[in-house]
């Protein structure tokens, strides 16, 4: 992976997909587990353990991110094809969209285009779980928490750029204790005592 691409900021991590491993920074959630939104919404059932519940989330907040940048390319047609511009061009794009999108969510409410994107994201979390539990929970399940030596062992502001990635037994264990303690939180608020 280029240095130039990716910073590693503390108290964020990277969703990857199942393809890569754990990794300071970065979490992928867990192989031959119920994944995809669709797998949830086709069952009808709700997580039954801690592994599947961190499997859910992760997909929908990927589910956000992804919908997020459909949105954009149905807005701006810049982000439809493939980019000439380098990557800190194309992060200015980006961000330049989303305050774009900011500005045009305060003054014009009636947004065709967000109201096809939120109506498809309501009819799915809702299909995935009709008790509103993947309302935004980012500070009660830890999501902020720093996670294992975030910082990749450098402390400057200036010199945090990721320089590998490198499977970790350390950001696994993270991840499980994170998923555990996401599941005991949702069993509580569902009623359930137990593992």
């Amino acid at each position: 992976m280029s240095n130039n691409l990716l910073s590693n900021i503390t108290g964020k991590y990277f969703l990857i997909d199942a393809g890569y491993a754990n990794s300071p920074g970065f979490l992928a959630p867990y192989r031959g587990v119920r994944y995809h939104l669709s797998e949830w919404s086709a069952s009808g059932n709700k997580p039954q353990n801690f592994k599947e519940l961190f499997n859910l989330r992760h997909s929908i907040a990927r589910n956000v991110i992804e919908r997020t940048f459909d949105l954009f390319k149905k807005r701006w047609a810049i982000l439809r094809d493939a980019s000439f511009f380098d990557v800190k061009t194309h992060v200015m794009i980006i961000n330049a969209c989303a305050i774009l999108h900011n500005i045009i969510r305060v003054e014009q409410p009636n947004d065709p285009y967000l109201d096809e994107v939120d109506a498809e994201m309501r009819r799915v979390q809702h299909e995935v779980d009709d008790e509103g539990e993947m309302e935004d929970e980012d500070e009660e399940n830890g999501m902020e928490d720093d996670g294992p030596n975030n910082d990749g062992g450098v402390n400057a502001i200036n010199e945090n750029r990721i320089r590998t990635v490198q499977p970790t037994s350390e950001w696994t264990q993270f991840r499980n204790a994170l998923a555990r303690a996401m599941f005991i939180d949702y069993q509580i608020r569902q009623g359930h005592h137990g593992s």
